[in-house]
């Protein structure tokens, strides 16, 4: 596959920039030890939310090079990310990862 489209590098390194703030938040509130963090409160709370967004910035940014580099119409999340896989944009390793963190995202969000 040739990857000569246009893609949105200007708008996926904002949200690359948007994760790197996200994860410094989540490193800097998170407490040092498992008990902490169960009785944490708000804070844990705080703290799956900016997971959640996390998880949301790289599927975006997913569906961003699937739509860009016009790799097929997902049915859903998950085929975003393997279409993506599949045309070797990412290796299966990451691709397994971001499927396991959207389940995860989906146990936070219920």
């Amino acid at each position: 596959m040739r990857l000569n489209k246009k893609i949105r590098i200007k708008e996926i390194k904002h949200r690359l920039i948007e994760l790197d703030k996200y994860l410094s938040e989540i490193e800097e509130f998170i407490p040092s030890n498992e008990e902490d963090f169960i009785y944490s409160g708000i804070k844990k709370h705080g703290i799956y939310k900016l997971v959640e967004s996390v998880i949301e910035e790289i599927i975006k940014i997913c569906s961003m090079i699937n739509s860009d580099l016009k790799l097929g119409i997902p049915s859903d999340e998950d085929s975003i990310i393997t279409n993506i896989e599949y045309n070797k944009i990412i290796s299966k390793e990451f691709s397994k990862k971001i499927i396991g963190m959207k389940s995860f995202r989906n146990i936070l969000v219920h």
